[in-house]
């Protein structure tokens, strides 16, 4: 198999092999990394934003609906402590940006599968020892030949 390079190039190794591909995700559920397999015990990974510093900022508008959302929720009148937290949600609006860590799924699946396609012994980081742990598994369940047409069954 040869290296990955373009984006043509990644696009023609997942039609013509089968790769188990799995997203790995942070604490607020952004993507941050991915692990694939490529054949049985043939893995491989890359946290491409290992630097939590890098972000992504957005800019937020308050969406058209929210003035007369906000009449009808006073005109209810409701409890004190819940006029402060609309109050705080449309401040933070106002002033604030979405924070999401960049995150690129081309060079992901790149570094990835060019570390499985070449065997390459590196070091684990601690973050990946368990979704590395059940790729494996996935792997050669997966990846398993010959024993798709059988049956193993018990009978007491």
């Amino acid at each position: 198999m040869k290296h990955i390079i373009t984006k043509e190039d990644l696009k023609s190794f997942l039609k013509e092999n089968k790769v188990l591909i799995t997203y790995l995700r942070d604490k607020y559920g952004y993507k941050c990394g991915v692990v694939v397999a490529i054949g049985p015990n043939r893995i491989g990974f890359s946290k491409v934003n290992a630097n939590q510093d890098i972000r992504l900022t957005q800019k937020l508008s308050l969406p058209p609906y929210w003035h007369r959302f906000e009449q009808k929720f006073l005109a209810s009148n409701p409890e004190p402590y819940l006029v402060e937290a609309m109050k705080d949600a449309k401040k933070a609006v106002h002033l604030g940006h979405i924070v999401a860590p960049i995150f690129d799924r081309f060079t992901a699946l790149k570094l990835a599968i060019n570390m499985a396609i070449s065997d390459t012994q590196v070091s684990i980081p601690f973050s990946m020892e368990e979704a590395l742990g059940i790729m494996f598994v996935r792997s050669v369940l997966y990846f398993r030949k010959g024993e798709e047409n059988e049956c193993y069954t018990t009978h007491n």
